[in-house]
């Protein structure tokens, strides 16, 4: 198959693409902006420009979309105007584009933090009570999508990654952080990390989404939603220490001596069990964390050192 990736300048997106190409497919990155060491088959165009997206879609006619694009991962992108335009009018551009074009299959990817913070795992049906521009306008750009889907005959799909990490990671994040900090053999000053997460490597959550895309047809789920994580809980300190650890650290991780953000989510751990089903049903293998911790960060160390 022929899948158009958008946001390929970006963590996620570009695992997909390795994914599709591992998995014997043809993947058609797509940048906001043409990357200065293009690889051939790219396009590039702004998601929220519905002539550009028809435009990209006629010249790489994709047989399926998975849009990756987003903004507000990192938590200093506080733009909400932004933030809508991207993650709310974006998909549901680039939607409507893809149906005009007659794209068969389009997969939008959200996140586990449109669901905000829940005691119990987070299921498909578990309310959507998101904190923060980046969950807050990533749940209503969902919401927008499935509305468009009913309404135009052939809803998309919706994945909600969890806690993903691995190569390719903004260097503001926890793991980066932490292995950038043992492998300089230094001090890292941290909060007390005792909220609840369910971490899983972005390597399988890619996988998992190149799976679906390219199932056969009669199995693809229009109009379905699937938490892709791996189910397990462990706080943000525990997970900090065993990256540490696979990194080859000695913990030098200072827990407790910055503040605690405002916003921090207390529990955000999904419930895996629709999407195991679906992958039993139709031979799929689930990959919900599967690859090792210490494969993981030997990876994103070779890629560092690079």
């Amino acid at each position: 198959m022929r899948v158009l990736v958008t946001g390929a300048g970006g963590f996620i997106a570009r695992h997909v693409i390795a994914a599709l190409g591992n998995q014997g497919h043809t993947p058609i990155p797509a940048y906001h902006h043409a990357p200065s060491n293009p690889t051939d088959g790219f396009v590039s165009f702004s998601i929220e420009d519905p002539a550009a997206a028809r435009a990209a879609i006629r010249q790489t006619q994709p047989d399926a979309i998975v849009n990756c694009a987003a903004y507000g991962v990192d938590h200093g992108q506080q733009d909400l105007a932004l933030a809508v335009t991207v993650n709310v009018l974006g998909p549901a551009q680039l939607f409507m584009a893809s149906r005009e074009a007659g794209v068969g299959r389009f997969i939008q990817v959200g996140t586990g933090y449109e669901y905000g913070s829940h005691e119990l795992g987070i299921t498909e049906e578990t309310d959507c009570v998101p904190v923060g521009t980046y969950g807050a306008s990533k749940a209503a750009g969902s919401l927008i999508l499935m509305e468009l889907g009913r309404r135009l005959g052939q809803a998309p799909v919706l994945v909600r990654p969890f806690s993903m990490y691995g190569p390719g990671e903004s260097p503001s994040k926890l793991v980066p952080q932490v292995v950038d900090a043992v492998l300089a053999d230094a001090e890292l000053d941290l909060t007390e990390g005792r909220e609840l997460r369910g971490y899983m490597p972005v390597i399988d959550v890619a996988r998992a989404i190149a799976a679906l895309t390219t199932i056969a047809e009669p199995l693809f789920p229009h109009g379905d939603v699937f938490n892709i994580c791996s189910g397990r809980s462990t706080t943000i300190r525990e997970f900090a220490e065993a990256v540490a650890a696979a990194a080859g650290g000695t913990g030098r991780l200072r827990f407790g001596t910055l503040p605690s953000r405002s916003d921090a989510l207390l529990r955000v751990v999904g419930d895996p069990a629709r999407w195991r089903a679906f992958c039993g049903d139709n031979g799929i293998a689930e990959v919900l964390g599967e690859t090792p911790m210490a494969v993981v960060i030997t990876r994103m160390i070779d890629e560092m050192r690079r």
